[in-house]
């Protein structure tokens, strides 16, 4: 008996299989190359520059956790406060109330924390709480809410900074 002759029709799948034998390792370290290429620059720096001068220390305040809450907390009930003071009648007790706690911590509190907008917003509600106060009026009122919204933008916008 003889062997069977060989068969002349290829194995379905056998020239796509000795292709990826064959150009696998080839694509294998060329995507490795690229790789390796990228992250050196990656972490790479930006090029210095030849004649800049060095950096002025910039200086930082970090805050303890417990400080940020406090600023945290302050600066919302400013923004509360403000708020009752632009929505509530002048005669009213609670704006009373709200005026008394406002000043104490327009005058006291938020001058540790308060800066630039911040700081500019809170003068330009006290004059508006000013005016309102001693001639209140659908005019002065209006002030006075633009007044506070705009000092509670200048919060959040301090807070986010942070």
């Amino acid at each position: 008996m003889t062997a069977p002759a060989p068969s002349s029709d290829p194995k379905p799948g056998g020239r796509a299989l000795d292709l990826l034998k064959a150009w696998l390792p080839i694509v294998t370290v060329a995507a490795g190359g690229v790789w390796a290429v990228f992250v050196y620059f990656d972490q790479r720096g930006p090029p210095a520059k030849a004649a800049s001068p060095p950096a002025a220390p910039v200086a930082t305040t970090t805050l303890a956790p417990d400080l940020d809450k406090r600023r945290f907390a302050l600066f919302t009930e400013v923004s509360e406060l403000a708020a009752t003071l632009a929505n509530t009648p002048v005669e009213a007790e609670a704006w009373k109330t709200a005026e008394t706690r406002f000043r104490t911590l327009y005058w006291g509190e938020m001058s540790i924390y308060e800066k630039g907008a911040v700081e500019d917003r809170m003068v330009k509600f006290g004059r508006a709480l000013d005016a309102h106060k001693a001639e209140p009026s659908p005019d002065t009122s209006a002030d006075l809410k633009d007044a506070s919204l705009k000092l509670a933008h200048a919060l959040r916008d301090e807070l986010s900074a942070h």
